[in-house]
């Protein structure tokens, strides 16, 4: 099995981690807020109802953490996960936001982890990865 890339590794623990507080930070305003001023707070920003948002907000979460973890452990799907969820993310932000600017840096960020999650040498890695797979279940 190839040595996982560095900077994949990197990518996959700022993943994870910002997933891990993300998570922690939704629990905490789940617990003290009231879900209505929520919800209208958020519908005011975006013109999409604020259970909705809220909903796609735990699911990134959900896809942030799952895709950082299995891509630590050379899942091919995790880095198509990764990318398939944040053009959907992107989409639906572009098109209900009223500050599109706020989104340059999520697109930078997007731009580069993509740039690493694809590069030849992570290709190498999620590939051989990949392959071992296929053999270890040959031998079972």
């Amino acid at each position: 099995m190839n040595n996982r890339p560095r900077s994949v590794t990197i990518v996959c623990w700022i993943l994870i981690v910002t997933g891990v507080l993300g998570l922690v930070f939704y629990v905490i305003a789940d617990l003290s807020m009231d879900h209505k001023q929520l919800f209208t707070l958020m519908e005011h920003q975006r013109h999409i109802p604020g259970s909705v948002q809220y909903a796609l907000g735990y699911f990134a979460l959900f896809v942030s953490i799952s895709s950082g973890i299995a891509m630590l452990y050379g899942k091919n799907w995790a880095r198509f996960l990764y990318l398939g969820y944040h053009i959907f993310s992107f989409s639906i932000l572009i098109l209900s936001s009223s500050y599109r600017i706020t989104l340059i840096h999520e697109v930078i960020m997007f731009a580069i982890f993509t740039f690493i999650l694809f590069r030849s040498s992570a290709n190498q890695y999620f590939k051989s990865n990949a392959y071992q797979a296929v053999i270890k279940n040959e031998n079972i």
